[in-house]
C-alpha cells in the first residue's frame, strides 16, 4: 500500500498539529511498515528526520502554497499513491479526479465553538478548509468522540463517513527516565517541590486566569510552573497577575522546555492543572497519565475521553471548585495513588501499535 501525506506540519510545525503528524507517521513506519509513505511538503524539508524508507517530495518557491492546494493530486498520482491522508483538517483539490482515495483527520472545530477567539479572516479560512475536507474525503478520522459530534452538528457529514481515531502520545512520553536524569533536570531548572503544572497556550479558552484565581484563594497554595506562550490582552493580564505574586508570597515560574524535556517536567510535577473549556482531544491529559501524574481538568468536550476515570474533573470557570480539587488531590496520598493506578489502565487504550494498526485498517477499508 502506498500512501501520500500532506506533511507540511510534520516538518514545520512544533505545536499540536505537527506533533500529531510526526507521531502518526513514525508509528506507522514502526508498526505497519507495509505502508509506503510519500511525504509532500512545501518549502524546505528540514527540522525533522522523516521515517526511514519514506520518500519526500517538496516544492519550494513562491508557488509552493498553490502547489500544496492544487498541485498535489497530480503529483501524488505520478508517485503511484493509492490513498492520500490529510493530517490537519484539509485535503488538496482533485484527488477524486486523480483516482486516489482520501482520508482527512479533523482535530477540532474550535473556530465554530468559540468564534470570538479567532480573527474573522482566520475563521473563514478554517471553516472553508474543513468544509471542503468533509465534502471531499472518502473517510474522516475525528480525533475524539467530541470532535465527531461537532462535525455531525456543524457540517452535516454522513455518520458512516466519520469514525473516531484517537492519537498516541509522542515517543519521548513512553519511556521511563533514569533517576539521575530526573535529578539533573530538577536541579537545572531549580524546580520547587510539589508544584502544579500548567501546559498550554495563554489564551481565554485554556483558562489560566481562573486557575490563578483558584490558587490565590488557597490558604497554602502550591507553586505553579507554566509552559506555554500567548499574546494579546489575555496573556498580558496573566503576566501582570503573575508579576504581583512574589509580593503575596506566591511562587510561579515560566519554562520553555524542548520536546525532550517536557516528559521530565510532567514526572517532576505533583499535579497537572488543565482547566480548558474546549479541546479537540486534550493531549496533555494523556501525556500526564503516561507520566503517572495526577490530572485536574474540565468535564467538558473531549477531556473525559483523554482522562477517563483517572482524572479529577471540576468546573473550569469556578475557581472555588478548582481550589477545592487541588487541595484534595495534593492532600490525600492514597487517593492520588488510586488515580495513578487508574491512569495506567486507561492509557493502555491508547497503545501506539494498536492505534497505528487502526489507521492502516481505515486505509485498507477504502482500497
Amino acid at each position: 500500500m502506498r500512501a501520500g501525506y500532506d506533511a507540511k506540519r510534520a516538518f514545520r510545525n512544533l505545536s499540536g498539529l505537527g506533533g500529531y503528524s510526526r507521531t502518526l507517521l513514525e508509528d506507522l513506519a514502526l508498526y505497519v511498515p507495509e505502508v509506503e509513505q510519500v511525504l509532500f511538503t512545501p518549502g524546505a524539508a528540514g527540522g525533522w528526520p522523516p521515517p526511514p524508507g519514506s520518500r519526500v517530495i517538496r516544492r519550494a518557491g513562491p508557488g509552493a502554497a498553490l502547489w500544496r492546494r492544487f498541485g498535489l493530486a497530480g503529483e501524488a498520482r505520478g508517485a503511484g499513491v493509492q490513498i492520500f491522508h490529510g493530517l490537519s483538517n484539509e485535503l488538496p483539490a482533485g484527488l477524486r479526479r486523480a483516482g486516489i482515495r482520501s482520508v482527512a483527520t479533523v482535530h477540532d472545530v474550535i473556530f465554530r465553538i468559540h468564534p470570538e477567539q479567532y480573527r474573522p479572516a482566520d475563521r473563514a479560512l478554517y471553516h472553508w478548509k474543513t468544509r471542503q475536507a468533509c465534502r471531499d474525503a472518502d473517510l474522516i478520522l475525528a480525533i475524539s468522540e467530541a470532535t465527531r459530534r461537532d462535525l455531525l452538528a456543524h457540517y452535516r457529514v454522513p455518520e458512516d463517513r466519520v469514525r473516531v481515531q484517537y492519537q498516541a502520545v509522542a515517543p519521548p512520553f513512553r519511556r521511563m527516565p533514569e533517576a539521575a536524569e530526573m535529578q539533573e533536570f530538577v536541579r537545572k531548572h531549580q524546580l520547587p517541590a510539589g508544584f502544579v503544572l500548567y501546559v498550554g497556550a495563554i489564551s481565554p479558552r485554556k483558562n489560566l486566569l481562573t486557575l490563578l484565581d483558584a490558587l490565590e484563594r488557597m490558604p497554602d497554595p502550591p507553586p505553579l510552573v507554566i509552559v506555554g506562550r500567548g499574546s494579546g490582552p489575555y496573556a498580558r493580564q496573566a503576566a501582570q497577575r503573575l508579576a504581583a505574586w512574589p509580593a503575596r508570597k506566591l511562587h510561579a515560574q515560566r519554562l520553555g522546555p524542548g520536546p525532550a524535556e517536557l516528559p521530565l517536567l510532567y514526572r517532576a510535577a505533583a499535579l497537572l492543572a488543565y482547566p480548558s473549556r474546549y479541546e479537540g482531544f486534550g493531549l496533555p491529559v494523556l501525556e500526564a497519565l503516561h507520566a503517572d501524574l495526577p490530572v485536574l481538568t474540565s468535564p467538558q468536550a473531549s477531556m473525559p475521553e483523554a482522562g477517563g476515570e483517572a482524572a479529577w474533573y471540576a468546573d473550569p470557570l469556578d475557581p472555588d471548585a478548582l481550589a477545592h480539587a487541588i487541595g484534595q488531590i495534593l492532600g490525600d496520598s492514597a487517593l492520588r495513588e488510586a488515580r495513578i493506578r487508574a491512569g495506567r489502565i486507561h492509557r493502555a487504550r491508547f497503545s501506539p501499535e494498536q492505534l497505528a494498526r487502526q489507521v492502516h485498517a481505515a486505509y485498507a477499508s477504502l482500497l
